[in-house]
């Protein structure tokens, strides 16, 4: 306050005296000098207007700062404060305000972007934890063994809506504009999963080593560079997915569907494919090492392995030790004169071989 009014009579000052000064060079000195004060007053009546705005101005901005980081502050509470409450309800004894905490999440989620990393990991480390299916409750079961397979019986409906909460949110906006999230980052490392449903869910890099998702549906979803490393996923559909850069190594997909799937590049080391359909599905570059197409019920006459049904082999490195289905197990030769001998002992198709081997 002192520095501006030291400026207003500076300024005032100035005014007045350089109007005095002029004033001396007019034809009536005397009645110039009276005009010379009253418009240098007036200069500094104006000067401490400015001022006077000014300092308003500043003091109004401060208060709205301040109002804005007491509304952000309440509303960052707020938020702490709902996730707190349901993370708690979530680690509850009792399933119904476990399913409470699961809701509350998603609505915490769905109203803030910046919490929906925090509520996917919720909902896979939900999902992480042991469980076993309940199964069947014979008749003379004891008290202690009705209690728990009623408590498995609930667990599996809460597990159930987290796999779907977090399937909702996943799946890309083009699919539900309303409902997706984007990318987020996906651990389901060793989860069992009951008959999931990530139809058209982007899960790029997305850790499902040694889960357990059989028959679950996976169409259409984005999975480049998942892990699926020693899993279960016999049964599941991968029709029309996007595993390029995915890693299948030593993993079960005895009867699973990955007709028209992207494999491109793709780990599948040592797993188990018996009885799978690769009809059209693109196995460029990728790795087959070790992996088994054979009969998954070497006994039966008619099941006769895998399918490769027009898929693409180009580049797609194989070894000895990969199981071939019987169709073309009984032209390993041909095979053979359709790849080229690495150094390291594998053979990799030609670049040629576009439409399957067999």
């Amino acid at each position: 306050m002192l520095a501006s009014a030291l400026i207003i009579a500076s300024v005032g000052w100035g005014a007045t005296s350089w109007l005095l000064e002029q004033a001396e060079l007019a034809k009536d000195p005397a009645a110039s000098r009276v005009e010379a004060i009253k418009t240098g007053l007036s200069i500094a009546a104006a000067t401490g207007g400015v001022f006077a705005l000014l300092l308003a101005v500043r003091r109004q901005w401060h208060q709205e700062v301040s109002s804005a980081d007491t509304t952000n502050d309440a509303i960052e509470r707020r938020i702490t404060e709902l996730y707190t409450k349901a993370v708690e309800q979530v680690g509850s004894g009792k399933a119904a305000v476990r399913l409470a905490g699961l809701h509350g999440l998603e609505r915490l989620g769905q109203g803030n972007e910046s919490q929906r990393e925090a509520v996917v990991s919720v909902l896979c480390a939900y999902l992480r934890m042991p469980y076993s299916e309940p199964g069947h409750l014979e008749r003379d079961a004891s008290r202690e063994d009705r209690v728990w397979h009623e408590d498995q019986v609930h667990e599996k409906q809460v597990r159930s809506t987290a796999q779907r909460i977090l399937a909702r949110h996943l799946r890309t906006t083009s699919i539900d504009p309303k409902y997706g999230w984007g990318w987020q980052p996906v651990d389901l490392a060793n989860a069992h999963l009951m008959e999931a449903n990530f139809a058209g869910c982007y899960l790029r890099s997305a850790n499902l080593a040694g889960a357990d998702c059989s028959a679950a549906n996976f169409t259409g979803a984005t999975l480049t560079d998942a892990i699926l490393r020693g899993g279960s996923f016999s049964d599941t559909n991968f029709e029309q997915a996007n595993l390029a850069g995915a890693d299948l190594t030593g993993a079960n997909f005895r009867t699973a569907n990955f007709r028209m799937s992207d494999l491109t590049e793709a780990k599948l080391n040592i797993a188990e494919f018996g009885d799978a359909d690769f009809y059209f599905t693109g196995l460029k570059n990728s790795d087959l090492s070790g992996a088994n197409f054979g009969r998954s019920h070497p006994k039966d006459p008619e099941d006769m392995g895998t399918k490769f049904v027009h898929a693409a082999f180009a580049g797609a490195w194989w070894s000895e030790y990969t199981r071939w289905p019987p169709d073309m197990a009984e032209h390993i030769a041909t095979l053979k004169d359709l790849s080229v001998r690495e150094a390291d002992g594998r053979y990799r198709f030609r670049e040629n071989v576009d439409d399957g081997p067999g």
